[in-house]
């Protein structure tokens, strides 16, 4: 049970955060099992690709799905860019209820509708439209209010945590992470940034909650998935960056190993805990829903088929008779009929004709 646990994960990447993941959801819900928590939060970058079979892998181990989603957030504007991807950082929503899973799926679509957008990002707008039934973490030293801390403006910094308790009404969470560098407890960017962040939770009355970013099954597995970051951003594997977001420790850490981390803000464990428990919904599986594409489709599908081979044969040199051709369609598009794919196969040639034709 979620009451007798102490911390749960809520920041973990599976192998569907494209150039950055390699866990599978299966290693996922292995590790829950293993350190014996009863809830864990997926939320992988700019996408929920692996939304329905994460709930089903948590489902069978018994274990809490938390469906969540990392998204680039327009933070500040360029006026003279306004397309500009570096006024955005990451942080984290969570889907508390139904009404918030179906928000995240809105939102995650919303990141892909504008074409003018370098990459994908959601503005405050946006957010403010679709909040409902979401929990927002902010991202710790990345996020909007760490990027402002790193360059020194505590005034930004808080005014930005302020515009995210303004559109967020089930909540706002201050997120903070502890990942070893060298001689020290944290990375530089988190250095600067933690005691930046804690007062300003404290000042505007916000909870605090811990998260380890998890991109590794285990400490072994980080060369390989910092070549993945090397690769997503350009970089060389000989660049030792100090800036740099992966270390060894963004690893699946047991309950012990974060509370001994974070032993000097228990409330920062706690907050994991209440957000699980707030947190109750899983995605459910359901026959697919596919738009009526006409209102014979049966029949507009074989007068198309029917169509199509006469101007194949046409084109081509024939090895048999026009009469074993046809007899073999007629077999093929009724296989199709009787199984009710008629309109999926219409639907599939409209997007491949417009895609041919444009």
């Amino acid at each position: 049970m979620v009451s007798s646990s102490q911390f749960v994960h809520l920041r973990v990447h599976s192998k569907y955060s494209i150039l950055e993941g390699i866990l599978e959801v299966s290693q996922i819900t292995r590790s829950c099992r293993e350190f014996d928590m009863p809830a864990v939060a997926l939320t992988d970058t700019s996408n929920m690709f692996a939304a329905l079979e994460f709930a089903k892998g948590c489902s069978e181990k018994g274990i809490q799905p938390i469906h969540g989603i990392q998204i680039q957030y327009k933070f500040r504007e360029n006026h003279f860019n306004p397309q500009d991807p570096a006024g955005t950082a990451p942080i984290i929503i969570l889907a508390q209820n139904q009404t918030g899973y179906q928000n995240l799926l809105k939102l995650n679509s919303r990141m892909y509708l504008d074409q003018s957008k370098v990459l994908p990002y959601l503005t405050r707008e946006e957010l403010k439209t679709f909040q409902e039934g979401l929990i927002c973490l902010t991202g710790g030293s990345e996020g909007p209010p760490g990027q402002f801390l790193n360059e020194g403006s505590y005034i930004d910094a808080k005014k930005v945590v302020s515009e995210l308790t303004d559109i967020f009404s089930s909540g706002v969470y201050q997120e903070i992470q502890r990942h070893s560098f060298e001689d020290s407890t944290c990375t530089i960017s988190e250095l600067n940034t933690e005691a930046g962040l804690i007062d300003i939770a404290y000042e505007l009355g916000l909870p605090l909650v811990a998260t380890n970013n998890i991109f590794l099954s285990q400490r072994e597995d980080y060369e390989p998935v910092d070549m993945l970051f090397y690769i997503k951003n350009g970089g060389f594997e000989t660049q030792k960056d100090p800036r740099r977001i992966l270390t060894p420790e963004h690893f699946f850490k047991s309950q012990e190993q974060m509370v001994e981390l974070f032993h000097d803000l228990p409330e920062a464990i706690e907050s994991t805990i209440e957000i699980a428990k707030r947190c109750s919904y899983h995605a459910q599986t359901h026959s697919p829903m596919l738009p009526r594409f006409c209102d014979d489709e049966s029949e507009e599908l074989k007068q198309r088929t029917i169509d199509g081979l006469k101007k194949r044969i046409e084109t081509i040199e024939l090895a048999d008779s026009e009469e074993v051709y046809f007899k073999r369609l007629d077999h093929e598009i009724g296989v199709i009929n009787n199984t009710n794919f008629a309109g999926y196969f219409l639907i599939v040639a409209d997007f491949v004709g417009w895609a041919k034709e444009n």
